[in-house]
């Protein structure tokens, strides 16, 4: 009999995300956060996870790969990845392990306390890679459709990202309003698009929808409003700034920065002054 009685499909940025698991999802106080991504797709899967109740004895790490703040950490093994989630205990145990394959196509992940399927941490470290991997990568920006329009606005927390998607939603519909915090975007061919996430920042909206790239602007505090193009260098280096990398993913780096130089020369990018008013709706769609 199959242990992993439950299964969820989400679809975020285009991938389907499979999650067999051995516990009822509607133990998980996060879900209704991934319910607009929630896909009924029964179909191949770019990720499979299996989930499943109380933490694994380990196989043997090979190194420590990337330990940022001492709240995670990824190890890698002869098979692949392993990551640990959590301010360890006192006995070096983590909330959560995920034991992945070598490209993040399948997972085993093993909780601690069924509390949240996600943390906000599991679903955005796999979009990361599966991004670095597929020609894409995840954006500190907001975004929105306008008109078919794919914009992306980057900047660090506290630039007016929110107040811009604020000022947005009084004339763009709520499913277009794609996120405040975090844009996907993946390159098919020469055509680029962008995508929403489940992970808003100040302004709880999201969006399961998508666009075609038509600008990127890198946004900044003004007493007026005012567009300056950028240099393909200043594109790139702008980008870096702005973007979730997958550091512990030597090759999947080397992609991104190989796309973040083609977007560069093909999708129009400018330093944009912001004045947070509804003056800078006409500002910006006047201009594309």
């Amino acid at each position: 009999m199959n242990k992993y009685s439950f299964t969820l499909f989400l679809d975020i940025a285009g991938f389907i995300i499979r999650v067999d698991s051995e516990v009822d999802f509607k133990h998980f106080r996060d879900l209704r956060k991934l319910s607009g991504f929630v896909s009924e797709k029964n179909a191949a899967c770019d990720c499979r996870l299996y989930l499943k109740a109380g933490l694994p004895r380990l196989r043997t790490r090979k190194n420590n790969v990337f330990n940022p703040a001492g709240n995670w950490k990824i190890s890698s093994t002869d098979k692949g990845f392993i990551v640990e989630v959590g301010t360890p205990y006192r006995n070096g145990e983590y909330d959560e392990v995920i034991v992945f394959n070598s490209d993040f196509t399948q997972g085993q992940v093993y909780k601690k306390n069924i509390i949240e399927l996600s943390r906000y941490f599991l679903d955005q470290f796999l979009l990361i890679n599966l991004l670095g991997r597929h020609s894409g990568f995840l954006l500190h920006a907001c975004g929105l459709s306008w008109n078919g329009n794919g914009l992306v606005f980057c900047g660090q927390s506290g630039a007016g990202k929110s107040t811009l998607l604020r000022l947005f939603s009084s004339v763009v519909g709520q499913k277009d309003l794609l996120n405040d915090d975090r844009i996907a975007v993946r390159r098919y061919g020469k055509s680029w698009r962008i995508f929403g996430t489940p992970w808003h920042g100040e302004f709880p909206v999201v969006s399961s929808s998508s666009a075609p790239f038509r600008a990127l602007y890198f946004i900044k505090h003004s007493k007026k409003n005012y567009l300056k193009a950028l240099s393909t260098e200043e594109i790139c280096r702008a980008l870096f700034q702005h973007s979730l990398l997958p550091y512990w993913d030597e090759d999947s780096i080397k992609m991104v920065l190989d796309n973040f130089k083609r977007l560069a020369i093909e999708i129009p990018a400018y330093e944009l002054g912001v004045v947070p008013d509804k003056r800078i709706i006409g500002f910006i769609t006047s201009r594309l």
